[in-house]
Order: structure tokens, then sequence, then C-alpha cells
């Protein structure tokens, strides 16, 4: 019997879906308020998950890379999710 190994690609994906994002979403709902360096250090930290997900080039526009990976960014995530508690 023939046992398939998931792609690396596959389970990076499905462990920061699974454990780091939900750490970004709480904290960038509950933190709504934090200033521009603070987001900017969230994304900086999303970007690098991203990276390590996709082994893309560290030059590779964050846009072509969330959209790749299928991912939004932590400030489209928190106005998602403000808009619907309003």
């Amino acid at each position: 019997m023939e046992t398939r190994t998931p792609n690396t690609d596959t389970l990076l994906r499905n462990y920061y879906k699974s454990f780091i994002r939900p750490l970004f979403e709480y904290t960038s709902v509950c933190f709504d308020n934090i200033t521009a360096q603070q987001a900017i250090l969230l994304e900086k930290s999303q970007r690098k998950a991203a990276i390590a997900c996709t082994r893309a080039y560290q030059r590779t526009p964050n846009r072509l890379l969330l959209k790749e990976i299928g991912w939004l960014t932590l400030e489209q995530r928190r106005e998602k999710y403000t808009d619907c508690s309003a």
C-alpha cells in the first residue's frame, strides 16, 4: 500500500490557517485602534508567513504573494470583521 505525504506547502498553509492566522485576526480586531507602525509590523509578520508557505522570493510584491496564496491583508480582514459587527 502506497502512503502519500502531503505537500510541504499545503502543510504550512494549513498550519498557518489553523494556528497563526487566528492570532492575527484576534489582534487585528481587538486592537482596531493600533498605530500605523503597529499595523505595519503585523502585516510584515503575515508577509513572512506567506513567504515561508509559498517559498517565494523576498522581493515578491505583497499583492502578488497574497493573491497567489489566497489571503487578504490584515487590514482588509479587520475591515471585514468590523463592518459585520456594526
